[in-house]
């Protein structure tokens, strides 16, 4: 028992996992065709001694190491069931249920070990997302106060200045780099904090037309998004203010994305118990590298870009009990996706 429990916790490299599944399997077959086929009792024990190192390939390889072991076992083992002799027929079918066995055990075991794998990820994801969250809020407010501070008296000596004045210029130059830090800690802290919802009967058409004519006026590129609303969408409850957030990100991002030339789209559609958002737009796409980081804090593509805009919009998807996800990229284009529940 401790040498199996021992085999169990070890964590030799890849190769070398599969090749102490693969000799305990050489070891067991062996047994199998060098015992005669008289000796019933030896071959029922020596076709139970499959079980462990299909354990293994699962505890350490997940479903694809069960289901490769068990069927390399089944491969191997089948030729031995059907050689002729009395005790062999005896137990030809129990020897062959026995190979569905492997195959069960080797499926069962391997969809608990992916679970339990995917779940311990995702445990550490969150533990440190949030250590990341406590220390982003900590920098953060210490940033706020004195960047508001820097922004205040800037822009009082500028109103002071003609606009002909050399020193003009460069104010002005200091209060956009000051809106801006002060846009990144407003980022930072959206991100950081646990979000408190205002819950509000609100028609979601209404809300997206709001948040078209925001992007619109800050990119200075009217006409540039289209919309295609379904006008059978009822009125939900939602946090109306964050849910605009939510989308601006999205639709942002989609303009930054896009060429000159190029057009975004925002469309809404109602289902039998979900509304969708899709925004989508004609840019170069997604770098391959870059899909497993897309949600990732402080990941970003953008120059001077702070990686918190879809994350952020996640989170508040995620905290009205909905969806976001990215349905396609392409080379001709990005399509992001919001599912939204209507109860």
């Amino acid at each position: 028992e401790k040498g199996l429990t021992r085999l169990i916790n070890m964590r030799p490299r890849s190769h070398n996992r599969w090749l102490v599944v693969a000799g305990l399997v050489l070891i067991i077959s062996l047994l199998h065709y060098l015992t005669p086929q008289t000796e019933g009792l030896r071959h029922l024990i020596y076709r139970e001694l499959y079980l462990p190192p299909i354990f293994l390939a699962s505890f350490w390889h997940g479903l694809k190491g069960g289901l490769l072991s068990s069927f390399a076992i089944t491969v191997i083992y089948l030729p031995s069931v059907f050689i002729s002799g009395p005790q062999a027929e005896v137990h030809l079918m129990g020897n062959v249920m026995q190979v569905g066995v492997f195959i069960l055990f080797a499926l069962t075991l391997g969809l608990l070990r992916d679970r339990d794998l995917r779940y311990q990820k995702e445990q550490k994801r969150n533990a440190g997302l949030a250590a990341m969250g406590q220390a982003v809020s900590s920098i953060a407010h210490d940033l706020k106060s004195p960047l508001m501070a820097v922004g205040g008296f800037v822009t009082q000596v500028r109103r002071k200045l003609d606009d002909d004045d050399p020193s003009a210029r460069k104010l002005d130059i200091a209060i956009a780099q000051t809106a801006r830090m002060e846009y990144m800690v407003k980022d930072m802290l959206a991100f950081a904090r646990p979000l408190d919802l205002t819950i509000n009967e609100v028609d979601l058409n209404s809300l997206i037309k709001q948040v078209v004519e925001v992007a619109e006026a800050a990119n200075d590129r009217a006409g540039h998004i289209t919309t295609d609303l379904d006008e059978r969408l009822p009125i939900i409850h939602l946090d109306n203010d964050r849910m605009q957030q939510a989308i601006l990100n999205l639709v942002n991002n989609a303009l930054e994305a896009s060429p000159e030339d190029g057009e975004v789209r925002v469309a809404s559609t109602l289902h039998s118990k979900k509304v969708e958002i899709e925004v989508k737009d004609r840019g170069p796409g997604i770098f391959p590298e870059k899909l497993n980081q897309l949600f990732t804090p402080f990941v970003t593509t953008k120059k001077g870009g702070t990686g918190l805009g879809l994350p952020i919009a996640k989170k508040i998807v995620e905290a009205h009990g909905g969806i976001l996800s990215l349905k396609e990229t392409t080379e001709k284009g990005t399509y992001f996706l919001i599912e939204l529940p209507i109860s």
